[in-house]
C-alpha cells in the first residue's frame, strides 16, 4: 500500500464543522465540494479525499488521531480497520484509552464498591471512627495472636 496523504483529528474537526455550517448556511450538495474547499484552501484530490473521509462512519471522534488515505497495489487487500472509496483506502487511527479513564464499579458489585456506598452515606466524622475501630480491632487481634502463640511456644523467641 501507498500512502497518499492524511488528515489530523484537527482538519478532520474543522472540516466537518465548516461542512456543517455550509450545510446550515443553505448550500446544496453541488455547491458543497466547491464551497468547501474554498473555505478550507484545499482543491483537486486531497479535496476530494477530504470529503471522502468525512463520509466515513467513525464512532470515536474524540479520540481520533489521524485519517490515512492509501493506494491498494496490485494484489493486495483492503485491511479489516479500513474502508475503502472508490481506489482509496481509508483507515482511522485513534489514540489509546487513558488506563484512568474506567468508570468506576457500581455500588454493590466488590467490596471497595460497597465500602464506597457505605462512605458516601456516612458523615466524614463517622467514617473516621469507624476507621479507628477497625484499626484497633486489628491490633487487638494480633495481641492476641501473640499471646496465644505466646503460650503455645513459650521460647520461640
Amino acid at each position: 500500500m501507498k500512502t497518499l496523504t492524511e488528515f489530523t483529528a484537527l482538519q478532520i474537526k474543522n472540516a466537518a464543522k465548516t461542512k456543517q455550517d455550509l450545510i446550515t448556511a443553505g448550500k446544496t450538495p453541488e455547491e458543497l465540494p466547491q464551497a468547501l474547499g474554498e473555505a478550507l484552501k484545499i482543491e483537486g484530490d486531497k479535496l476530494n479525499f477530504l470529503i471522502n473521509a468525512l463520509d466515513l462512519p467513525m464512532q470515536k471522534t474524540s479520540d481520533l488521531k489521524r485519517v490515512i488515505v492509501m493506494a491498494l497495489g496490485e494484489g493486495e487487500q483492503v485491511p479489516s480497520n479500513a474502508a475503502q472509496k472508490g481506489e482509496q483506502v481509508y483507515v482511522a487511527e485513534y489514540y489509546a484509552p487513558l488506563h484512568g479513564a474506567t468508570p468506576p464499579q457500581k455500588a454493590g458489585h466488590g467490596e471497595i464498591a460497597e465500602a464506597d456506598a457505605v462512605d458516601a452515606a456516612v458523615p466524614a466524622g463517622a467514617r473516621m471512627i469507624a476507621a479507628t475501630k477497625r484499626a484497633a480491632d486489628r491490633a487487638e487481634a494480633r495481641v492476641k495472636t501473640a499471646l496465644v502463640l505466646e503460650r503455645v511456644r513459650p521460647n520461640a523467641r
